[in-house]
């Protein structure tokens, strides 16, 4: 199965310069766990939840004068929409990531793809072995098997 046969397309992003709170806003009203970050028309990083939680919330930063570029994770791992699905889901097993960027063929982003979106689409064992390996807190894995976190492609 191709990506963007799995894949979500209405794509929200969020300025690096916007609040959290008015981030939070979007999230909520959209149902959605993470944007990407864009500045000037680039991806410059991803914020989700967690990171509102753990880097915000949890240190008791105020959500008005916090912005998003303040916060966010800058790895974005992305696919392109004619991958294939276990494309994808190699990334993410890799990665330890729950989402991915997907972009066309012109590098524009045009979606998201989730271990949800996989599951969803019929992909159940694919979707359960990503889900598997993300699982896996990064401190009990064997050193030679722990993520390479480095700059997105952006």
């Amino acid at each position: 199965m191709k990506i963007k046969e799995a894949m979500t397309t209405n794509l929200l992003t969020i300025n690096i310069n916007a609040s959290l709170d008015v981030a939070a806003d979007v999230m909520s009203k959209n149902d959605i766990g993470a944007m990407p970050v864009e500045d000037n028309g680039k991806i410059k990083g991803m914020l989700t939840d967690r990171d509102i939680v753990l880097r915000a919330v949890a240190q008791r930063r105020d959500p008005i004068a916090t912005r998003a570029g303040d916060i966010m994770t800058p790895e974005v791992y992305a696919c392109y929409e004619e991958q294939e699905i276990k494309d994808v889901a190699k990334i993410m097993e890799e990665k330890q990531v729950r989402r991915a960027l997907v972009l066309s063929a012109d590098n524009k982003p045009v979606g998201m793809i989730s271990i949800g979106d996989i599951m969803i689409h019929g992909e159940k064992e694919v979707a359960c072995e990503v889900l598997e390996h993300v699982s896996v807190p990064v401190h009990s894995m064997p050193r030679e098997k722990q993520p390479k976190y480095s700059r997105s492609m952006w």
